[in-house]
């Protein structure tokens, strides 16, 4: 908030509107905040000060001083129209001064506004505040036009003032008024003594070596600076080089009648290649220097330490004559003398004592010879000598003089009052005490006995070293658990008492749920208590040998027969949907005979046709030349055992188990290949920024650490298994939608399908399924379409081939359920893949 004041005729009564006396006038205030919440900024109130121009006994008012709420405020005042009073808009500065301001009616009429947002302050100013006059006067009668500097001689006198405010000032207009001095100020209208005559009387000469400047270093004389541009006229740059001159001189003004300070101001650089000189009127050096400061002019010489004795107020420069004051206070004194002992003069007598008169003590013993009086000193004494200061061993011998004391001295020859001792020989003096003392002459009562049966010590007897003695011991059952528990007994007596099992020590069953007096840990419960089993009860206890396993059509116990059937396609009763053959198959005898080719005959047993003679090898019903030529032409060949589904398929130099499922030929296991099928390499090491815009087809494992590879084999961005070249061995592709489905409904469908495939091991929290399908599914976990990794151990995903817009249809397996989630997914994620043989 910006600081305003100004001078306005009014009082300082706080009246309602209309209320004002004869006399007074009626001064009111509107106050305006165009924000709507007050002048009162969180604590720092802005308010109208009002005082006294020039009355101080008159007490200040405050306008508004809790305007804290509200767009508008209203006070009002009655005035006496003589007096001059200050208005002050005070408080808090610089803070939301765009939306205050006022409007003061003096009677009813408007006689002053300020700011922005009041009716009144159309075309006004937002409140500022004028740091060089911050008192405007706003005149309302006259009252306030008379105040100001009566004072002719002033720099601020005011002709129009008639009464003196107080405001004169005699030093802005002050300096040499005389124009004959080298200083003269023609600004100047009071002569302040300062004028110098005879200059320019002086030269200062500036140099450098180098003559690029004094690189911002100054030397400062009395109250002006002086520099050394350089070659560009700055004094303030420290590294142009441009040679520019040696040297630059400047008259100067100076009073040479006083001793001046020239001052180095070494700020800048290469203060080693500056020096300075003043030469006088005559040419002759009056002061010079390097790098250094100096002083010009009537400089005397002497001590200028103000802390040493003969410090000299008048001496300029220090001529190393500075002194302190001795031992004695003489300045620059030498102190006392080594053959005396203090400042007038004395020396130390026979005693040690300085200025003494002693002359001789040759049995040193601290009194003078000449004063040596024998005799006993001690006052206690009965012989003791008040005028002897030297003991002549002539006192009694003092002490205990009392048989019965434990410090009887019998050498004493008078008792010492106070010195007999009664008690450091007194104790207990009872030999069966624990604290027997046979060093006491006296017995003070202080003896003491064991506790039976603790000895003195605290220790007893303890034979099984239980802590208990054996003279306190109880015997008893000491396990809380028994039914005849003695807590009382510190010792096992063997004799505990327990509750037999699922009964508590009052015959009663623990737990009897039945209430049928039958414990229910008794109940006997039969069934299968094989928990691989399809029939598992898990509420058996005994195994009843009913325990049964799914057969390969996954029924319970079932003996295959649900899916078995004639399996030959040629059979006149083929079963499509058997999965085992079951030897049930018949054919047309007659029309297979004929399809036998020359050479060749039926065979009922086998139900094909067989060569009829194996060394025929033309079929020409003849064994000749020709034939044994064949079979020469291939002998030592051998022929390899059909690959069948079950058997390892070797594909990019892995072996991959695989599994019949139905008639599904899946891989058992998942996908690991880094190249598609025609050898071309797949994307991979691809960061997640990568991963994540690629749209072409890409390869990774988990967190690119070798375990979950070679655990889990690698996962497959979607574009991957969607490019013509193939990620399957020829012959194999990636399972459709429909494939998956065909598996999945072999199992119980979606619901519960996951069992069947989930494999034994390797789910988390024992997650793993039965792997009744052999499709040994493991959690292999996926990438996210930002690059990051999630699942592994938890989850399993694989892709379908089958296209939903721009998304895949996939399936996934989950650690803690049985169910197989289906659903689409974008391209950009990386799941495993499996393989399924091409149906033919």
């Amino acid at each position: 908030m910006k600081h305003l004041t100004t001078l306005l005729t009014m009082a300082i009564t706080f009246t309602g509107l209309g209320q004002c006396l004869d006399g007074e006038t009626e001064l009111t205030f509107h106050l305006y905040d165009s924000y709507g919440d007050g002048w009162d900024y969180y604590g720092n109130e802005i308010y109208l000060l009002v005082e006294a121009a020039y009355n101080t006994s008159m007490p200040a008012i405050e306008v508004g001083r809790h305007f804290d709420h509200g767009p508008e405020m209203i006070e009002a005042y009655c005035v006496p129209s003589t007096e001059c009073l200050q208005l002050e808009l005070a408080g808090y500065e610089d803070l939301y001064d765009n939306e205050i301001s006022f409007e003061v009616y003096r009677d009813g009429v408007l006689v002053f506004h300020l700011g922005v947002g009041c009716p009144a302050c159309v075309g006004n100013y937002p409140i500022e505040y004028n740091p060089t006059n911050p008192y405007s006067y706003i005149n309302f009668d006259g009252s306030c036009a008379d105040h100001g500097c009566t004072d002719a001689e002033a720099c601020n006198y005011d002709e129009t003032a008639t009464i003196d405010d107080g405001s004169c000032e005699f030093t802005s207009c002050a300096g040499c008024t005389l124009e004959g001095a080298c200083n003269y100020d023609p600004e100047a209208t009071i002569d302040d003594g300062s004028c110098i005559f005879g200059g320019p009387g002086a030269t200062l000469f500036m140099y450098d070596t180098f003559g690029d400047g004094w690189n911002a270093n100054t030397l400062t004389i009395g109250d002006e600076e002086f520099c050394f541009p350089d070659a560009f006229g700055d004094c303030t740059t420290t590294d142009v080089w441009d040679i520019y001159s040696n040297e630059v001189s400047f008259n100067l003004c100076l009073d040479l009648t006083q001793c001046l300070n020239v001052v180095y101001n070494g700020n800048g650089l290469y203060q080693a290649e500056n020096s300075w000189a003043i030469v006088d009127a005559d040419g002759v050096t009056i002061a010079s220097g390097g790098a250094e400061s100096g002083v010009v002019g009537d400089c005397g010489q002497g001590c200028t330490d103000p802390t040493a004795c003969n410090y000299d107020p008048d001496a300029t420069i220090d001529d190393g004559s500075c002194a302190v004051n001795d031992d004695c206070g003489v300045c620059g004194g030498t102190g006392i003398p080594d053959d005396e002992c203090d400042c007038d003069g004395n020396v130390l007598d026979a005693l040690g004592e300085c200025g003494g008169t002693c002359e001789a003590d040759d049995n040193n013993n601290g009194v003078c010879d000449a004063i040596e009086v024998p005799g006993c000193l001690d006052i206690n004494n009965p012989l003791y000598n008040p005028n002897a200061n030297v003991d002549d061993g002539s006192c009694l011998i003092g002490g205990c003089t009392f048989v019965q004391a434990c410090n009887y001295d019998p050498l004493a020859e008078f008792q010492e009052l106070g010195s007999c001792d009664f008690e450091s020989c007194a104790g207990c003096s009872d030999e069966m005490a624990c604290n027997y003392d046979p060093t006491a002459l006296y017995n003070d009562g202080s003896c003491t006995y064991d506790n039976f049966p603790y000895d003195c010590d605290g220790i007893c007897d303890d034979v099984d070293d239980d802590g208990v003695c054996d003279e306190l011991e109880i015997p008893g059952c000491i396990d809380a658990t028994a039914c005849n528990y003695n807590d009382a007994a510190t010792d096992d007596a063997g004799n505990c008492v327990y509750a037999d099992e699922y009964y508590d020590c009052d015959g009663n069953c623990l737990n009897d749920a039945d209430g049928d007096g039958v414990c229910d840990e008794l109940e006997v419960e039969e069934g299968c208590t094989d928990d691989d089993a399809c029939n598992y009860d898990s509420t058996a206890i005994i195994d009843d040998g009913s325990c049964l396993s799914l057969d390969e059509c996954g029924v319970c116990g079932g003996d295959n027969s649900s899916c078995s059937g004639c399996t030959h396609e040629n059979a006149t009763n083929y079963d499509s949907t058997a999965i085992f053959e079951d030897g049930s198959c018949l054919y047309n005898q007659d029309a297979f005979e004929a399809t036998c080719g020359p050479g060749t005959i039926w065979d009922v047993e086998t139900q094909s046709c067989l060569i009829a003679n194996p060394s025929d090898t033309n079929f020409d019903g003849c064994v000749s030349m020709t034939d044994l030529l064949d079979l020469l032409s291939v002998f030592g060949t051998c022929n390899e055992t059909p690959w069948t589904c079950g058997n390892p398929l070797e594909y990019q130099g892995y072996d991959y188990e695989t599994v019949l499922i139905g008639e599904q030929c899946w891989f058992a296991e998942n996908l690991r290949a880094e190249s598609y099928r025609d050898g071309d390499t797949i994307s991979g090491n691809l960061s997640n920024d990568d991963w994540s815009t690629t749209l072409q087809g890409a390869v990774t494992f988990y967190n690119n650490a070798p375990s979950p590879l070679l655990e889990y084999g690698r996962l497959y961005n979607g574009y991957a298994t969607q490019d013509p070249r193939g990620l399957c061995p020829q012959g194999w592709q990636i399972p459709s939608d429909d494939d998956w489905t065909v598996m999945t409904n072999l199992f119980g469908g979606l619901d519960s399908a996951g069992l069947a495939m989930k494999s034994l091991f390797g789910w988390s929290n024992d997650g793993g399924g039965n792997n009744s399908s052999g499709f040994d599914a493991l959690p292999g976990g996926s990438r996210y379409n930002d690059g990051v990794f999630n699942g592994t151990t938890y989850d399993g995903y694989w892709w379908s081939s089958t296209l939903v817009e721009s998304t895949a249809w996939f399936r996934q397996l989950e650690y803690d359920k049985s169910e197989v989630i289906r659903q689409p997914s974008g391209l950009n994620y990386g799941f495993s893949v499996r393989c399924i043989r091409d149906s033919e």
